[in-house]
């Protein structure tokens, strides 16, 4: 990722010598004006209070008045661009045109074969849609995915649904979401945020994020798809609470409530009902 340049502070320039201002031919000065004209109609008491007959000086604006410029020239870390280019994850400086430096490369092509091979050993679990190399992987979630498919240190686009002042609610669907700790935040409720996957709490149910700093054509979206396997409703039981399941069959009656929506569903072998809420 880009970063400003610590060596001129992101201007391009540094500051090798100073020179006469030719503007002013090192007066500080390029102009003078006559006081009493800015006055006329002043009483006399203010009046006194003013040199009136003296000329004022007008400050040089190429030199503030200091009757010397900088000498500048391109900065040599940054080529004069202002920035430089860092690796994602440590921070290291390294040529523009990679994301990343060799050792997380090599730390980051590891984690895919593992991921890869965690897939391979079970397709059921995620399908991701296929890779841009080169390109920094924003992850989505579809409304199937549950905190146990999250990837520490993956970054996951996400909707900002609360705003406190410690930190920030971000929904990554509609039944995961997080906290991302950040003070003065400009974000609002409704805005699309990237984050990256710091902490996972399962007992608590607790996600904690981080800002991430991903760049415009820089990155690809991916889908990320859960395939589950179609449960019977004659087989739920207690062990099925807090799991997400995939029910087939057909709504036979629905409920109004003040709150959720009741559904009663029914398929060749019982029947069940499902509650619908609002999405805050």
């Amino acid at each position: 990722m880009k970063k400003a340049c610590p060596k001129c502070n992101g201007t391009g320039s540094i500051v090798v010598d100073t020179k006469i201002c030719e503007n002013c031919d090192g007066t500080g000065y390029v102009d003078t004006f006559e006081m009493k004209n800015h006055f006329k109609g002043v009483n006399s008491n203010a009046r006194a209070k003013f040199d009136l007959d003296a000329d004022q000086d007008v400050p040089c604006e190429v030199c503030d008045g200091k009757g010397m410029v900088d000498v500048l020239e391109d900065c040599s870390y940054c080529n004069g661009t202002g920035e430089i280019t860092v690796c994602n994850d440590c921070g290291k400086r390294i040529d523009s045109d990679k994301n990343y430096c060799d050792e997380c490369a090599e730390k980051q092509e590891e984690e895919k074969m593992k991921k890869q091979a965690e897939r391979e050993k079970n397709p059921e679990k995620l399908v991701v849609e296929s890779d841009i190399s080169g390109k920094e992987i924003v992850y989505e979630l579809d409304g199937l995915c549950e905190m146990s498919d999250l990837e520490l240190n993956s970054i996951y686009r996400g909707k900002v649904t609360r705003v406190e002042r410690y930190g920030i609610f971000v929904s990554l669907n509609n039944q995961v979401w997080g906290l991302m700790r950040t003070r003065n935040s400009s974000n609002k409720v409704g805005d699309y945020v990237f984050v990256r996957i710091t902490q996972i709490k399962e007992r608590k149910r607790e996600v904690d994020m981080a800002p991430a700093s991903v760049f415009k054509g820089e990155y690809v979206i991916k889908k990320v798809k859960k395939n589950i396997q179609r449960t019977k409703i004659e087989t739920l039981d207690d062990s099925s609470m807090g799991n997400v399941v995939k029910v087939y069959g057909e709504v036979i009656q629905i409920q109004q409530t003040s709150g959720p929506t009741i559904f009663t569903i029914t398929d060749e072998t019982a029947i069940t009902w499902a509650a619908a809420f609002n999405e805050p």
